[in-house]
C-alpha cells in the first residue's frame, strides 16, 4: 500500500475509521490512543495546578481514563472497544490486569475492597460530566476518578513497554494531581 494516499473530509463524521486486522494494527492503534489519551490527562494535570476544579475537569480526566482502557485491550485483547463506560471496559481486562489496576490505585479516599464497587459508580463519568448541567444535583468522587487515570496511564504505558522490551512489569508512575485535589 505504500504510496496509497487517503481522503480525509472537512465534515467530520464523514472520515473513515481505521480498519484493524493484525497484530501490528491492533498495536499501533494502542500506541494512537496512548498518545491522545496522555494529551487529556496532562491537560488535566496543567488545569488542576491552575485552575478551580470544575467538571469539565473531572470529565476530561475520565475520558483520558477511558482512552487508556481502550489502548490495554487493544494491547491486551486485539479488540477495539465502543462505549464510554469506564467499569464496562476495565470488567473486559483479563483478570491479572484487573487486580493490578486494583492493586495499584492509590484508594487515598475509599477502601480497595470497595474499588470495582466505585468505579461502578462513576464509570460513566464521561457520559455524564460533560452534560452536567443538565442535572439537577451531582455528586461524585473527584479523587477516584484522578487516581483512575494516573493508574491506568502508568499501567497503559507499562504495558506498551512490555512490548518493546519484554521486560518485567514496573511500578505504576504518580503525579502531583491527585495529591493536589485530596489535600
Amino acid at each position: 500500500m505504500k504510496g496509497r494516499r487517503t481522503i480525509a473530509y472537512f465534515q467530520i463524521d464523514k472520515n473513515p475509521n481505521k480498519i484493524l486486522t493484525t497484530e501490528e494494527d491492533f498495536l499501533r492503534f494502542a500506541e494512537s490512543l496512548y498518545r491522545s489519551a496522555l494529551d487529556y490527562s496532562h491537560i488535566v494535570e496543567i488545569c488542576i495546578s491552575k485552575t478551580r476544579y470544575s467538571t469539565a475537569l473531572f470529565s476530561i480526566a475520565a475520558f483520558a481514563s477511558e482512552l487508556f482502557l481502550k489502548s490495554i485491550v487493544s494491547i491486551r485483547l486485539q479488540k477495539k472497544w465502543m462505549g464510554h463506560d469506564l467499569y464496562d471496559i476495565y470488567d473486559i481486562l483479563p483478570e491479572d490486569d484487573k487486580e493490578y489496576i486494583k492493586q495499584t490505585h492509590p484508594c487515598s479516599n475509599i477502601k480497595r475492597m470497595d474499588f470495582e464497587l466505585e468505579l461502578k459508580e462513576t464509570g460513566k463519568a464521561f457520559e455524564v460530566l460533560r452534560y452536567h448541567h443538565e442535572k439537577k444535583d451531582l455528586a461524585f468522587n473527584a479523587v477516584f476518578i484522578l487516581e483512575f487515570m494516573t493508574t491506568v496511564r502508568a499501567f497503559c504505558q507499562q504495558s506498551l513497554k512490555e512490548l518493546e522490551t519484554d521486560g518485567k512489569p514496573t511500578p505504576p508512575l504518580t503525579t502531583a494531581c491527585c495529591q493536589n485535589v485530596a489535600n
